[in-house]
């Protein structure tokens, strides 16, 4: 049987019929020299190569086909944007030439489509690929399946690309927002923040952390929440210091400021938001977003701080040992009068290591034991003890604790005192005690010798006789005034007994 001669005419319009429509890859694929590749001229193209060229020109799916040994490209204008700067050289061209940088990738899958007839599947596989002129990662979801020629056996490999870079850049970016989101989360609840997002326009939030109105003394977030609502909980004296703080921030973009609230229970908190805004196209402000923070004990820490440094002032200034003691026994302050009179640079960290380093040996125990009763029974420290000086004299002192508590538990926490020197005062009531008991001796005398001074005293006669009939000599009982009684209570006491063997 002889075919009709081919003619240019018909081999036109079979390429116009394979590469039909208005597509970019059309008309080049009808325009090509075939001939200048491995496929040769489209005349001699099997009907089968034929077939899948027009499948992939006019499909709206970006797909290429591979024919042949050598895998010559035939790909439409939806691969088109896959290709890049490789378009068009990458038409009619062996696909490992085009991309070599994915060859170590492709090599295998191409194999196990052409000899074992195997297909496959990726999806958003990332691929490294040079199509701008640089190394680019880009994404793909790929689908590998093989092509029968005419004799049934596989003669190319249909590709499905569908590139998907920009999902899973989205994806990412999305999944970075939601890591950003979680990280920020983490990090106002480790720093113990509330977060909010004002909008000036209509002066609601779009939205708040549930710690954001914990600071206001809810458990639970409130239905509506505003600029003017938190300032009502705000305490009238601090209000214009937060209306301030919203009027700098329409100047500098940034609100900052510390205020008291009230909460519902009645109690007052410390709370420091801070706020940055953010402006729309016209340079409006129409947002305010920022965090606020509970800083009641940072507040209160300041001021305790500021008054246990006057306190410490206050205590080394004065000429007393001021101490203080914890609830368990262990120092916690003295003042700088006592290493001035003790001479140690150093404290012992308990009462007892106090009181048997620089307390007298006959009093450390007894004053262990006070401090330990006024622990027990939660009530003023008082003990009368001796302490040893920098010069190893002991001198006496009047130690007062008073216990102080926590304002809420209502515990002991530590005991303030202080230790005053009461030496010299000692020494005077030693003195007076001393003088009193001697006046007590002489009037006591004076009753029993006034009897014996007078001349009509009937044992005063019987006594002189007595003693004029033994030889003695004259007592002068009335001359004991004149006596050295002022030298000293013995010598005292001798002229008395002297004075009574008379009687």
């Amino acid at each position: 049987m002889e075919y009709p001669a081919k003619t240019p005419d018909s081999a036109q319009k079979l390429t116009e019929r394979v590469f039909s429509g208005d597509g970019e890859l059309a008309r080049l694929c009808r325009t090509k020299d075939w001939s200048a590749t491995p496929l040769s001229a489209m005349d001699s193209w099997t009907a089968s190569l034929r077939a899948a060229a027009g499948l992939v020109i006019g499909s709206p799916t970006p797909m290429v086909v591979l024919w042949g040994q050598d895998l010559i490209q035939i790909y439409n204008d939806s691969y088109r944007a896959v290709m890049g700067n490789k378009h068009p050289d990458g038409l009619g061209q062996p696909t490992r030439e085009c991309w070599p940088e994915v060859w170590s990738f492709n090599a295998p899958l191409y194999e196990g489509v052409m000899y074992r007839r195997e297909s496959f599947t990726f999806e958003d596989q990332p691929l490294v690929i040079e199509r701008h002129g640089h190394r680019e990662e880009a994404f793909f979801t790929l689908t590998y399946s093989p092509v029968l020629d005419d004799s049934g056996e596989v003669g190319g490999v249909l590709v499905v690309v569908h590139e998907t870079t920009a999902k899973v850049e989205r994806a990412r970016v999305d999944q970075a927002r939601r890591e950003s989101e979680e990280r920020y989360q983490l990090a106002l609840e480790a720093a113990d923040l509330g977060a909010w997002d004002l909008d000036l326009l209509t002066d609601t939030t779009s939205s708040r952390s549930l710690r954001h109105d914990q600071m206001f003394g809810y458990r639970e977030l409130q239905a509506e929440w505003g600029r003017e609502v938190a300032t009502r909980h705000v305490l009238p004296e601090d209000r214009e210091t937060f209306r301030q703080a919203f009027a700098r921030a329409a100047e500098t973009g940034v609100m900052s400021c510390e205020v008291r609230v009230k909460w519902p229970d009645g109690s007052i908190h410390w709370i420091a938001p801070l706020g940055r805004i953010y402006y729309d196209d016209q340079g409006r402000p129409v947002r305010m977003a920022g965090v606020v923070a509970d800083i009641t004990e940072r507040v209160y820490l300041g001021a305790l701080r500021e008054s246990e440094e006057r306190f410490r002032l206050m205590a080394d200034a004065l000429p007393q040992i001021i101490w203080v003691i914890d609830a368990q026994g262990k120092t916690e302050f003295v003042n700088r009068h006592w290493s001035r009179y003790t001479g140690e640079d150093t404290r012992p960290d308990t009462v007892r290591g106090i009181a048997e380093s620089i307390f007298h040996p006959d009093d450390a125990e007894a004053v262990t034991a006070r401090f330990a009763k006024a622990r027990e029974d939660g009530s003023t420290f008082l003990s009368e003890h001796r302490i040893r000086s920098a010069r190893g004299e002991y001198r006496w002192f009047l130690a007062t604790g008073e216990p102080s508590r926590d304002p809420v538990s209502g515990e002991i926490v530590r005991w303030i005192g202080i230790s005053v020197d009461i030496h010299d005062r000692k020494l005077a009531e030693a003195t007076l005690r001393q003088a009193a008991e001697l006046n007590a001796f002489r009037v006591s005398l004076e009753n029993v010798l006034r009897p014996l001074a007078d001349p009509g005293n009937p044992g005063r006669r019987r006594r002189s006789a007595r003693q004029r009939a033994q030889g003695e000599p004259r007592l002068l009982c009335g001359s004991w005034r004149r006596h050295e009684v002022c030298q000293g209570p013995c010598r005292l006491l001798r002229w008395a007994r002297q004075c009574l063997r008379h009687l």
